[in-house]
């Protein structure tokens, strides 16, 4: 049985793809200069970067269409995650389960 994928699904598939390698890159590369640059994981913990978090998520929401403030939201949630423990494929399996219990949820003007 040949199984016929489109140009479409095979450039998504590509995409996924390339998106899980990009993070992977990502994430290494950045764990290796936040540790080299603010200490090893279990000296340090999540703490620091959670904080940091915060401030970043403010500075987000006042530059909304800024996408470096994004970014440096989420290189501190994966920061603070490996220093918790946390690997890249664990946080996005948690991310998907919280999604599906939103789903779930009845939110406002979501009735």
């Amino acid at each position: 049985m040949k199984l016929h994928i489109t140009a479409d699904k095979r450039q998504s598939m590509l995409d996924e793809v390339n998106l899980g390698r990009s993070l992977t890159i990502l994430s290494r590369a950045h764990a290796d200069w936040s540790q080299k640059t603010f200490g090893a994981d279990v000296v340090r913990g999540p703490i620091g970067a959670l904080q940091q978090l915060a401030k970043e998520a403010m500075e987000a929401a006042a530059l909304p269409t800024d996408k470096t403030e994004y970014a440096a939201c989420m290189l501190l949630v994966l920061d603070a995650s490996r220093r918790a423990g946390i690997d890249p494929q664990q946080l996005v399996d948690a991310a998907q389960a919280k999604l599906e219990v939103c789903r779930l949820r009845t939110q406002p003007g979501n009735t």
